[in-house]
């Protein structure tokens, strides 16, 4: 095996990081980058050499400094490894049999593309995009300035996506209307759960669906909202809404759409949601003042 040390790599548009031994199919040329702690920018291309057959490509990320790619790297067979530091991706790894590791204390950002399976058991965090399977072991970050396109990050997996780890969901700026939902995470499927998801107050988020939902709030001060109860709020078909001068009821989807709307509400009410699919629902409950408020509940029959 030959091993090329690198303290630091920068490049310009055009140029690459090869490796340099033709047609040796026993051989695997293996980069490690950043042993100097600096920041770098590499502009240029990763790829394999070899006219006959092509050599396996190893990149390991190594010291406390941040490199960010910008280019289309088409190397594969290959591995790129995080062990340590950040990675910033704004390019592409192209490579299908490349698998991408982030270490524990390591970080890949960005908003780059990565085309072969990928596992974090460090940090997440940014709009990537990936091709194949996504393992979540670390933490994930993501930051909301807004629920507009193109204010809050996003992940996308084409593939299979493994919850896992920490969540932490960061919210800035104005909160948005009642009901409001954004799809933080695409997945093919998704599976797993995270041990801990942290929100903001008055938001909620679906592990199952990756969408973040605003919910509960009162927009007023008002000991009514605050005296209202919801319940059971795992049900196998019947809720009780409790209120005073409770006026109505709205149930939604995690994803935000409207499934049931109950008015002329009492003081004590008995609704009825067993024609309702499996799955969690929102209750949001107006009084007679403007105020409202929003209880999660969970239906299974």
């Amino acid at each position: 095996t030959s091993t090329i040390i690198v303290g630091s790599l920068s490049g310009t548009s055009g140029s690459s990081l090869e490796g340099g031994i033709v047609d040796a199919s026993n051989r695997i040329l293996a980069y490690e980058i950043g042993a100097l702690n600096t920041n770098t920018i590499f502009n240029g291309v990763i790829k394999n050499y070899g006219t006959v057959t092509t050599a396996p490509l190893y990149i390991y990320k190594k010291g406390t400094g941040t490199w960010t790619l910008t280019g289309t790297s088409t190397y594969s067979p290959g591995l790129f490894n995080v062990d340590a530091g950040k990675v910033v991706l704004t390019g592409s790894l192209t490579g299908t049999s490349v698998p991408v590791t982030v270490a524990n204390g390591a970080t890949l950002s960005g908003t780059g593309t990565i085309a072969g399976p990928t596992t974090i058991n460090g940090t997440l965090e940014g709009s990537l995009n990936f091709g194949s399977s996504l393992t979540l072991a670390g933490t994930t970050n993501i930051s909301v300035n807004g629920f507009g396109t193109a204010q809050y990050d996003s992940i996308t997996v084409a593939g299979a996506l493994t919850n896992g780890g920490n969540l932490n969901i960061t919210v800035s700026g104005a909160a948005p209307a009642l009901g409001s939902t954004i799809k933080l995470i695409k997945a093919g499927t998704i599976t797993g759960a995270f041990a801990n998801v942290t929100t903001p107050a008055n938001y909620l988020y679906n592990q199952s669906s990756g969408v973040l939902y605003y919910g509960t709030y009162t927009n007023v001060s008002n000991t009514k909202a605050e005296s209202l109860q919801v319940y059971p709020t795992m049900t196998t078909g019947v809720i009780n809404i409790n209120g005073k001068d409770a006026s109505r009821a709205e149930i939604f989807s995690i994803a935000g759409q409207t499934v049931k709307q109950v008015n002329n509400l009492s003081a004590t009410n008995s609704v009825n949601i067993s024609d309702l699919s499996n799955g969690a629902y929102l209750v949001k409950v107006q009084f007679a003042d403007g105020s409202a408020k929003t209880q999660r509940i969970l239906l299974q029959k």
